[in-house]
Order: structure tokens, then C-alpha cells, then sequence
């Protein structure tokens, strides 16, 4: 074996030599990631004590003190079927209470209570959908790794289907300074454009379809 070692180096330097750029390249390039896995989970706090109001009905916020906590939990799972298509599928928790029943403040100090159904945490699918690409062009493009996207190379000109289930705001109105409750802002209206009101069940998610 020791005395066919630089035989076999020639051949490996004489097949790199006559390999393309972009063969050697895929030769030399990781492979992508199959799986992606991430975990986030978000507790919020909040009391307000005791303050005069000359009128309380049904939908006020109550004038006397309250100490309310959110707990938010989502597995961000995606999965490479194919070269052209990813299925991503959420699981998510979320329990806990707001502040009265959640009305009496137009911009709610916690964007993510509207969320919570019930003060027991309770599991439910967040987002399920499949993500076809189809590249429109040869150049391609590193993504890195985070939730619902896997490390990689990806077609710089490309055609993106999203079908299934998802939140809006996942694709629009996505404001790198003001867009998550869970990392910046917990005002429901400074978490995304107060104004815009976007269709989504109790819980913040639509069935439907998007084409990038």
C-alpha cells in the first residue's frame, strides 16, 4: 500500500487538474445541510398597579394591580427533501395570561399574548409547508444556517414557492429593527406596522400560498 501511495496521488492531482473550476469546487464544498434544527422560547412579565378610572366596562383594563406572564416555545424543523424542495414544520407551546382580557390598551404592552388561548401552555402547529426553488440562473449563493433555513448554497436568481401554513409577517413587513416580540419590541404596535392589520388565525398564522 506504501509503495502505490504516490501513484495514487498523481492520478488524484492529474484528475484535479483536468476537472473544471466549478467540479472542483463541488468536490471540495461540504456537503449542505440535511437537517435544520433550532429551539426558541420567550417568557414576558409584566405589572401594572392600581390607577383611577372614572369608567370600567367589560373591555377596560382594570384599575386595580396585575402581575401577568407569557410563555412562548416553538422547534423550528426543516428538512431537505430534494434538491428543489425543503418541508418545514413548527411545533410551538404558548400559554399564560394579559393584562385583563387582553383590551382595554390599543397597543398591547405584549405582543405575545394575542397568541395564548389559554393561561395552561398548550401544543399546536405553528407553521407546516413545503418550499420549492428552482434555480433561474448557473450563480449560487451561501445562506447561513438559522430557524427554518438550513446552511447552504442556494441559486442567486431562483423562483420560490411557499405553500401550506405560515405567519404573514414571516415574508412582509419584515423590519429588521421592529419585528419580533420575542427579541425586540413587545408592543403589539411597534412589533410590526401598527396600521397594517394582516389576516391570520387567533394565533398569528394563515393557510396559503407565497411566490418569491
Amino acid at each position: 500500500m506504501l509503495a502505490n501511495r504516490p501513484l495514487v496521488l498523481s492520478i488524484a492531482a492529474v484528475l484535479g487538474a483536468c476537472l473544471p473550476a466549478g467540479a472542483q469546487d463541488a468536490v471540495n464544498e461540504p456537503s449542505a445541510e440535511r437537517w435544520s434544527v433550532h429551539f426558541q422560547a420567550t417568557s414576558i412579565g409584566q405589572h401594572h398597579g392600581s390607577f383611577p378610572s372614572l369608567y370600567v366596562g367589560e373591555n377596560s383594563l382594570p384599575p386595580y394591580p396585575e402581575s401577568r406572564v407569557s410563555l412562548t416555545a416553538t422547534v423550528f424543523l426543516t428538512y431537505r427533501v430534494n434538491s428543489w424542495t425543503e418541508l418545514t414544520v413548527d411545533p410551538e407551546i404558548a400559554g399564560g395570561k394579559g393584562f385583563g382580557q387582553v383590551t382595554g390598551i390599543a397597543g398591547f404592552t405584549n405582543g405575545e399574548i394575542p397568541r395564548v388561548g389559554t393561561a395552561t401552555p398548550t401544543l399546536y402547529p405553528a407553521r407546516a409547508y413545503l418550499k420549492n426553488t428552482w434555480a433561474l440562473c448557473p450563480e449560487t449563493e451561501m445562506v447561513e444556517g438559522g430557524a427554518n433555513q438550513r446552511a447552504g448554497k442556494r441559486p442567486a436568481c431562483r423562483f420560490t414557492l411557499i405553500t401550506g401554513r405560515f405567519a404573514v409577517t414571516d415574508y412582509f413587513d419584515n423590519n429588521a429593527y421592529s419585528h419580533d416580540p420575542r427579541r425586540q419590541f413587545m408592543n403589539w404596535a411597534l412589533m410590526s406596522n401598527g396600521a397594517w392589520d394582516y389576516p391570520s388565525d387567533v394565533r398569528g398564522y394563515s393557510v396559503g400560498s407565497v411566490q418569491e
